[in-house]
């Protein structure tokens, strides 16, 4: 009798699933291919849920947008504590400063951003003002300004923004003369003399100086008035002068002439840098001006009188008035 051995052969399979990440997606988000990693947590508020994972491994490269930069490595908000700003106005400049950030975790401050705005909020005009604790605006004009401070650290990213603060810029003009007094002297018919506080001169040299500044958005105006010298009823004739740093000799002239430093203009006929003269008498006239908000601006004033053969002697004197008036 035959045995017949019978076997069974079991083949085992084992059916295993593929996991790949997933994107997140919510309303407003999607998280591409999320990273598995050990450990993690999860923390929650009213208002916000807050998901974490340990031992990640991350490499690749600077991944750059318009308004973002991503940088591969572990996720790691930086740590940096902005100081609140100091902000003063001093007649038409701002002054700014504020304590250095304070940074932990590694990170490092690079410089400052300040930003400034006519209007709470922005828009904000930003100037890379270095890693300094301190910044003035000069020439402001007159009005409300906001101000805020970014920090940056050594990728030149934003990791820390101020508090805004605020200055109000008040309307300002300052103007001074630096002699009160000048003369000729003696006047000859042989050439001309020129005025100074020593008792006057026979080269041609300034006066005195005047001084102004003004932080009106559109300037402002310097005007003369006054009579010619006179000696009771005799007077020395007002003059036009034109291209000439000695007049006419022997005849009866006194004008005057400005030497601006560029800041502000002077009327072609007033203008030494032409070595023109005018005198406009007892009427009130325009010497100089600026279109805009100015530091200080210095000019040099002179004056000129020639004598003719037949003038009355006698001791010829008058008396200037000098005005400014910003053009608010």
């Amino acid at each position: 009798m035959k045995k017949i051995v019978t076997g069974l052969i079991l083949i085992l399979y084992a059916a295993g699933t593929l996991v790949y990440a997933k994107d997140l997606t919510s309303t407003h988000f999607i998280v591409r291919d999320p990273s598995i990693g050990t450990g993690g947590g999860y923390q929650s508020s009213g208002s916000y849920h807050m998901y974490s994972a340990g031992n990640l491994n991350v490499s690749g490269n600077i991944g750059n947008s318009t308004d973002y930069t991503g940088r591969a490595g572990f996720l790691q908000y930086p740590e940096a504590d902005a100081g609140a700003l100091t902000v003063t106005s001093t007649g038409s400049e701002i002054d700014v400063s504020w304590p250095a950030t304070t940074v932990a975790d590694g990170y490092t401050v690079s410089g400052y951003n300040l930003g400034i705005a006519a209007t709470s909020g922005g828009p904000y005009t930003f100037t890379p003002v270095g890693n300094v604790t301190s910044y003035s605006y000069i020439n402001q004009t007159p009005g409300t300004y906001y101000l805020i401070l970014q920090t940056l650290d050594a990728f030149g990213d934003i990791i820390a923004t101020s508090n805004e603060a605020s200055v109000t810029v008040q309307e300002t003009i300052s103007f001074s003369i630096s002699a009160n007094t000048v003369s000729f002297g003696s006047l000859t018919i042989t050439g001309p003399r020129y005025a100074t506080t020593t008792g006057g001169s026979n080269t041609i040299t300034p006066a005195h100086t005047i001084s102004a500044s003004s932080n009106s958005s559109t300037g402002y105006t310097i005007l003369y008035d006054g009579g010619t010298l006179s000696s009771g009823s005799d007077a020395i004739t007002p003059a036009t002068i034109s291209g000439s740093t000695s007049g006419t000799a022997g005849t009866n002239q006194f004008a005057l002439s400005l030497l601006s430093d560029g800041t502000a203009s002077v009327p072609t006929t007033y203008d030494q840098t032409s070595h023109n003269w005018s005198f406009a008498q007892n009427t009130l006239s325009a010497i100089a001006s600026t279109s805009g908000p100015t530091a200080v601006a210095t000019l040099n004033a002179y004056y000129i009188a020639n004598a003719a053969a037949l003038a009355a002697a006698g001791t010829y004197n008058t008396t200037l008035t000098y005005e400014m008036t910003a053009n608010y």
